[in-house]
């Protein structure tokens, strides 16, 4: 009657060797719930900060395009946008005035890992337009892949 091999070795071992092999085993299980806990804090603290930028680059681009879409200065805009763009590391920026046409439009976004924000731009009760904001998630999938 062949037996199993796995109980016959823990058989033969001494009391020494199971209990060490048991708290390796403990130790191995909580080594893997802090490698979790660790990237799950590491991704609420990334999003968050995310969050925190876009709300920022918001405030600026609100203050910013005020002035352009009281007056209609679409060239404004459009400089405005492209300078945000290319420094705020934004993906996708959308502008539209008071009548919801689309005064300028960069770069694309919507993917389920980015940070969409959109943000009325009103002065004294007075609806000028609104814009989009849409910043990669990206750099969330790189860490939590590192």
């Amino acid at each position: 009657m062949a037996g199993n091999p796995m109980k016959a070795l823990l058989e033969q071992l001494s009391l020494r060797y199971k209990l060490t092999l048991a708290a390796l085993a403990v130790e191995a299980v909580m080594l893997g719930f802090l490698i979790a806990n660790g990237v799950q804090f590491t991704t609420q603290v990334l999003q968050k900060q995310a969050a925190q930028r876009v709300e920022e680059i918001a405030r600026t681009m609100e203050a910013a395009l005020l002035a352009p879409l009281m007056q209609r200065d679409d060239a404004s805009v459009h400089d405005i946008i492209e300078s945000l763009r290319n420094d705020g590391g934004l993906k996708m920026i959308e502008v539209r005035d008071s009548s919801n046409r689309v005064v300028w439009r960069a770069g694309r976004g919507g993917e389920e890992t980015d940070f969409a924000l959109t943000r009325p731009v009103d002065f004294s009760g007075q609806h000028y337009g609104e814009f989009r904001l849409v910043l990669s998630g990206d750099f969330i999938r790189e860490a939590r892949a590192r």
